[in-house]
Order: structure tokens, then C-alpha cells, then sequence
């Protein structure tokens, strides 16, 4: 058997996210959680007085990182919500009802708009409904041309948020963003080390954007499912002559941190100011 990344396209396409909770937890996911506090310092670089930002989140399954962006939780909070009622018999209306109110009285006074970009029909519309996302988009863009309807959703957006989603997400889909927006919207992504940033980083500079690694700053997504997933995330790391860095070595998927800015913003303040003070975060080295 080849190795390969772990599929998880089944849990992304339950009619509701109590399966994707339970599922990733087992594998120690985490990455939203250490996306949060980026995203959250980078939308504070964009406010102006008077307005806040627009999100456009991809890969955004069922609205995790606009869940803990917009609402006072963390990551164990979520999941355990859904752990607490996995084994119930709610059905999934009764569970949006419980969703509703409950993301409601945990909304935070700074939330901002986001939009949500997937593939998965089931996850969106659950987000959507849910709360979690303004609006969303069900679409494949590497391999299908935008609608006009999904298009005007993306005319407001001031900043693109990934995280792990590179690699399922190429330059295609950025392009097509890009095409869309009013003006070309900044980017923070999270992205897994053994994956090459450089053509997504090219079609940015397209737009006028400088991107920017956070050196040093390695943050984990979760653990490798199994042997053959771990042998495969070695095997790309080597491919790319990136050095492994102990927690890859001991089977955990880590990502780094890339931010894309107007030269003027980029010249202006440097990269690592955006994450300085951060805490609780783990950084790695290199």
C-alpha cells in the first residue's frame, strides 16, 4: 500500500458536525485553536473605527474557526459540546436549535462577518444555519469556475483565513477569490510544513501582496492517523528538503504561519509584530 494523507471525507459530509468533533478529537486536532489568536491579531491590523472586517474562510467544514474566532470558547469547549450529545438521538434540526442558542450566548461583541468556502454541501449549510458563517460558499474552485450568485459574496472581503487547508485549496482557488473582491484581501494561513506555499505565494504577489513566513512560528494540527500516514508526511518533508522537526518525527502534522499583506502594510510594520505577545501558543523551532 502507498502512503498517503488520511481521508477524512466522510466525516465532512454528515448532514451534521457531531461525527467531524468526535473523529478529529481522537487525533488530537487543534490547529483552529492556534489559528484564533492569529487571525484575531490580523483582523485587528484591519479594523477601522466604525467598521469590522469581512472573513472569508476556507475549507471551513462545519464553521470551526469561525466558531472560536467569533465566540468565547475554545476548542475543548466545542468538543465536548458535541461529545455531550453525539450519542443522543437529536435529530439534526433539534440539534441547530440547541446550536443557535448556544453559539448565541457566547458571542463575542468584537465578532466579525465570515464567509465560509467548501466543498462539503452539508457542512456549509450546517454552519450557515447553525449561525456560525454570514454566509457560504459549496464549491470546488481548483476545478470549477465561480457563480455569479458566490462571486457578489466575495466582492466585501477583507481577509483569507486557511488553516491546514493548502494543498486542497492551490492557486486556482485564489485566483478566482481575487477576481471576485473589491480589493485584493490579506491572508493568514496556517499551512502543513510538507506542503510548497511558493505557487499560492506567486499568484498573491499577482495581486500586489508580499508574503511572509513567520519563522520559527510551528504550530501542530493534530496527529498522523496511522504508520502509512506518517511515512508519507516524512517522505513530502524530504521531497521538499525541509528538516523534520521533532514533533513530525514523533507523528504529529505541523503547519507554519504565512502572512500576506499590501507592499505598504508589509514595509511598514514587520511580520513578527502581528504575533508578538501572543500567548499559549507553541512555537517551534526550525
Amino acid at each position: 500500500m502507498t502512503a498517503q494523507k488520511a481521508d477524512f471525507t466522510d466525516v465532512y459530509v454528515q448532514p451534521d458536525p457531531r461525527a467531524y468533533y468526535r473523529t478529529l478529537a481522537r487525533l488530537d486536532y487543534e490547529i483552529p485553536e492556534h489559528g484564533c489568536p492569529v487571525f484575531r491579531a490580523v483582523i485587528d491590523e484591519l479594523r477601522e473605527p466604525g467598521s469590522a472586517p469581512t472573513v472569508l474562510d476556507l475549507c471551513c467544514s462545519y464553521g470551526v474557526n469561525a466558531a472560536l474566532l467569533n465566540h468565547d470558547l475554545a476548542l475543548a469547549d466545542v468538543s465536548r459540546h458535541y461529545e455531550e450529545i453525539s450519542d443522543t438521538a437529536m435529530s439534526r434540526a433539534e440539534l441547530l436549535d440547541v446550536d443557535r442558542e448556544w453559539y448565541a450566548a457566547r458571542r463575542r461583541a468584537d465578532a466579525v462577518d465570515v464567509v465560509g468556502l467548501d466543498i462539503s454541501g452539508p457542512a456549509v449549510r450546517y454552519a450557515v444555519e447553525a449561525g456560525l458563517l454570514a454566509s457560504g460558499i459549496v464549491a470546488d474552485l481548483e476545478t470549477e469556475p465561480l457563480h455569479d450568485a458566490d462571486a457578489a459574496k466575495l466582492a466585501g472581503v477583507d481577509l483569507i483565513t486557511v488553516t491546514g487547508g493548502i494543498g486542497y485549496v492551490n492557486e486556482r482557488t485564489f485566483e478566482q477569490i481575487y477576481d471576485a473582491a473589491d480589493e485584493a484581501p490579506w491572508v493568514a494561513a496556517l499551512s502543513l510544513r510538507w506542503i510548497d506555499f511558493e505557487p499560492v505565494a506567486e499568484t498573491l504577489a499577482s495581486q500586489g501582496l508580499v508574503t511572509e513566513r513567520v519563522d520559527g512560528f510551528v504550530v501542530p494540527q493534530r496527529r498522523v492517523a496511522d504508520q502509512d500516514e506518517h511515512r508519507f508526511v516524512l517522505s513530502e518533508l524530504e521531497a521538499r528538503g525541509v528538516e523534520p522537526i521533532p514533533a513530525e518525527l514523533s507523528g504529529t502534522h505541523c503547519a507554519a504561519l504565512y502572512v500576506a499583506r499590501p507592499a505598504g502594510a508589509a514595509a511598514e510594520s514587520p511580520v513578527t509584530a502581528i504575533v508578538d505577545g501572543l500567548q499559549g501558543l507553541p512555537l517551534g523551532v526550525e
